[in-house]
Order: structure tokens, then C-alpha cells, then sequence
């Protein structure tokens, strides 16, 4: 699979990488809020929970619109395999089904009130069947098989959509602020938590990244420039979004700090896209089947002179 990155489509890369790791993070956090609003038996949690999943929600259709026109793109290529296996039928039913249940779930937050077991069994199947959807249209569209995906590289993904979906969170407290109105007690622990999410998630993925080195330091050179650059800035702003995140989270008074909260999303989504543009580089060098041309080698020779 052959595709070009060139210098204008690079911008367009952090608003493809916020909407992905919305779509496929949000839901999870909402997910784990909803059960701890089930275990405490406390209010916050769930408006919480209800809060980002109508975060996931903004950019639901606009992802799957993305993911139908690359299919549609893809189809003269796949057409056959929806008559040799069922990989793309499964795929277009369970998104499908996803996305139904997405928006029902997201939409019945007085059921989670009334049955809570039922709402969260809801909520179960719609994470479930966005996530089969989201990977069967990657393995469908890209023509890889299970066998042949680098899993050590793959597992960065849901941890970094969960680490970008959290950055979000504090961002959109504020942006919704004077909108939904829920009271400074919730905001108070909502951005406290983002924060935890945030400082967990950003540890999480810096440990991913160093699984990747030990398990390919002796089969690539993970000193080639295009790759080692981009990897060594994603880390270093994972660390200061883990700093921010520390500090959201013992801050008295966390909403005070909106800047943190600017900066703590930009620097998120900056960290992603150059971890995505290094995983892109390395795929191109080291993984059969897989030629991701990207403008990395240019930028570094104008910046090297």
C-alpha cells in the first residue's frame, strides 16, 4: 500500500488525528466513568460520562463520512473480497450497529439514572462494535492481514486515543462551561480527573514506546532522522503533557487554569501527530507491503541546512 503525504496534506494531519482519537477514545472514557458512577453511586461521575460521549459524538459522522469515502475509494480494489469472505460484511454490519448504539447510548443518559445496568450493557456493545468496525475497515481498506500487522507498533494506537481524547477533555470543560452550567463542585472533579486520565495515559503510551524500541532495536535502525526525530519531540511533549496533567489534577481549583488547559491539547495533539508521522516512517522502512511517503525527510534537510 503505497500513500503520499505531501507538505499540504501534512496539515490537515493533526484535525484527522483529533477526530480518530476522539472517536475511538471518548466513548471509553465515558464507558469507565459510567461504571464509576455504578461503584460510587455519586452524580459527577456520570455527568462526566455523559459529557464525553457527547464529545465522542461530534466527530462520529464525520469520521465514519471519512472512512465510507476512502472504502468507496478503495473499492474497485476490495470489490472481491465481498465475495470470498466475510471480513467486509462483518465490518459494514458491526459499524453500522455502532454507530446505532453510539448515539443511543448518548442519547439516554435518564435511562442511566433509571437502569443503570441496562445503560451500561449499552454502552459495552457500542465500544465494541465501533472498535471491530474501526479495525476491520483498516485491515479492509489496507489489505494487510492479522499475520502481517506489527502488533508492538498497532498497540500504540488505543493508547494514544485514549491519551488525545483526554487532553480534549479539560478543553472542552471550559468550552462548554457556560453551557451546560453543572455546577463548580463537577468541574472541579471533571478537570481533576482528565488530568489523571491525562498524566496515566501520556506514562502508558512513553512505556508503548519503549516496548517498540526493545522489540525492534535489533531488526531496524531506529536512528535513521526521519524516525528518531519525530519519536524524540513526541516524547518530550508527552512528558510535559504528563506535567500538566499533574497539574490539573492536584490543583485546587483546576478550572483557574485555562492556558494549562490550551496548551495541555496542543501539545496532546502535537505529540500524536509526530508519533503518527514517526510510526509512518518506520512502516514505510521496515514493513513489508507498506510505502508511507512523508514530507519528514525534506523538513529535517531544510532545518539541517
Amino acid at each position: 500500500m503505497t500513500v503520499v503525504l505531501t507538505t499540504w496534506t501534512l496539515l490537515l494531519l493533526p484535525v484527522v488525528v483529533l477526530a480518530a482519537a476522539l472517536f475511538w477514545g471518548a466513548p471509553i472514557i465515558a464507558l469507565v466513568s459510567e461504571l464509576a458512577a455504578a461503584v460510587s453511586k455519586r452524580p459527577l461521575p456520570l455527568r462526566l460520562a455523559q459529557q464525553q460521549s457527547r464529545l465522542a459524538l461530534v466527530v462520529h459522522p464525520a469520521v465514519w463520512a471519512g472512512m465510507g469515502a476512502i472504502l468507496w475509494a478503495a473499492m474497485p480494489g476490495i470489490g472481491p473480497r465481498f465475495q470470498e469472505d466475510m471480513l467486509p460484511w462483518t465490518t459494514i454490519i458491526l459499524a453500522a450497529a455502532g454507530s446505532c448504539l453510539t448515539m443511543a447510548w448518548a442519547l439516554t443518559w435518564n435511562l442511566a439514572r433509571q437502569r443503570r445496568g441496562l445503560h451500561i450493557v449499552l454502552g459495552c456493545a457500542a465500544n465494541m462494535c465501533l472498535k471491530y468496525g474501526y479495525w476491520g475497515g483498516i485491515l479492509l481498506v489496507s489489505g494487510a492481514i492479522p499475520e502481517a500487522i506489527p502488533w508492538a507498533l498497532a498497540s500504540l494506537w488505543p493508547v494514544a486515543a485514549l491519551f488525545g481524547a483526554s487532553c480534549c477533555g479539560p478543553l472542552y470543560l471550559v468550552l462548554r462551561r457556560n453551557a451546560d452550567d453543572w455546577g463548580r463542585d463537577y468541574y472541579r472533579y471533571s478537570a481533576q480527573v482528565l488530568g489523571r486520565w491525562v498524566a496515566g495515559t501520556a506514562v502508558l503510551l512513553a512505556a508503548g514506546m519503549a516496548w517498540v524500541v526493545l522489540a525492534y532495536h535489533k531488526t531496524a535502525n531506529l536512528f535513521l532522522p526521519p524516525l528518531f526525530f519525530p519519536a524524540v519531540a513526541a516524547a518530550g511533549l508527552l512528558a510535559c503533557c504528563a506535567l500538566m496533567g499533574l497539574v490539573l489534577a492536584r490543583a485546587e481549583h483546576p478550572m483557574r487554569h485555562k492556558l494549562v488547559m490550551v496548551a495541555l491539547w496542543a501539545a496532546g495533539l502535537g505529540a500524536i501527530v509526530l508519533l503518527a508521522l514517526a510510526v509512518a516512517e518506520g512502516a514505510s522502512h521496515y514493513v513489508p507491503g507498506w510505502n508511507i511517503l512523508t514530507p519528514v525527510p525534506s523538513i529535517l534537510e531544510r532545518l539541517g541546512g
